[in-house]
């Protein structure tokens, strides 16, 4: 979960997440369909897939999380910087994660890019506690623009900072956002407003795969606008989308599933879709 996510977006998700899958076995038995739902507005949802075949893939192979770099690696969706986590924190193991974060403070520490083993950092004892340290001291003072220098607890040993570099290291990448413009369309059926239905699609592709979501304008020919609902402007790491709610009354057969307004809550949608939905249930109780 905390994989390019905050801590702060990520506690509430977890609690709910480990009160519905206390065990791995119990995770394991859980549908796709399920954990998307549970995962819904945290985002990159591909993890929440790699939960899963990961879980399944552990219970397969007697249902204990491995304790070794190479197993975890293998398990979809965990890479160099998980299972450190893991191999650390977990089971005290010296591993030195690397986030984000510690990037930072290392890049910093050392005045520059980073050794190639940071092993011999490691205290003899605790390597967890120091791998959680580290990450709590670039989330909390050794932060991006405005380092808060004057509480660090190790500036003595900082090189960035004896030589005035601070606020330089490490060097910022223009990172580069596409806008993607799209036009939604609201298939309602609305003959009778109390049971107004809407066609929604499963989505394909690797992007919010699995989750539920509107055709688009280009997906369906002849239609005629009965109304717009307010754009909706949401960004994901490297692009921005707008969307923009056409409703259409449309009758005819079309792909797709047909499911109450009310009934949407059911089903995963991104968080930004949640937002339609319920402008969406305004527009029919007003009309």
């Amino acid at each position: 979960m905390l994989q390019q996510t905050t801590v702060t977006a990520v506690i509430p998700y977890f609690k709910k997440w480990i009160k519905r899958y206390p065990s791995v076995s119990i995770l394991a038995k859980a549908s796709e369909a399920e954990i998307v739902r549970f995962w819904e507005g945290l985002g990159y949802y591909s993890r929440a897939r790699n939960i899963l075949r990961s879980a399944r893939l552990i219970v397969e192979n007697g249902g204990d999380i491995p304790d070794d770099y190479g197993s975890l690696v293998a398990l979809p969706g965990i890479g160099d910087y998980t299972a450190s986590a893991i191999l650390s924190i977990a089971w005290q193991k010296p591993y030195v994660a690397v986030d984000a974060n510690v990037r930072r403070v290392l890049s910093r520490v050392f005045g520059g890019d980073l050794p190639r083993d940071l092993t011999y950092l490691l205290p003899a004892k605790r390597p967890g506690d120091f791998s959680e340290a580290l990450m709590d001291l670039g989330a909390s003072i050794c932060l991006p623009r405005e380092p808060q220098c004057g509480r660090c607890p190790i500036i003595q040993d900082c090189r960035a900072r004896a030589e005035g570099r601070e606020k330089e290291i490490p060097e910022r990448r223009q990172r580069t956002i596409t806008i993607l413009e799209t036009d939604l369309l609201l298939l309602v059926d609305k003959e009778d407003v109390s049971r107004a239905c809407v066609l929604i699609r499963k989505r394909e592709g690797n992007l919010l795969k699995g989750m539920w979501g509107f055709p688009s304008a280009d997906e369906v020919p002849n239609f005629q606008i009965a109304a717009e609902l307010e754009p909706v402007d949401h960004r994901y790491t490297r692009y921005r989308e707008k969307l923009r709610p056409l409703v259409v009354i449309k009758r005819e057969s079309i792909a797709g599933r047909w499911v109450p307004v009310k009934s949407l809550a059911r089903y995963a949608f991104p968080s930004p879709y949640r937002k339609i939905i319920k402008n969406l249930e305004k527009w029919i109780s007003g009309s």
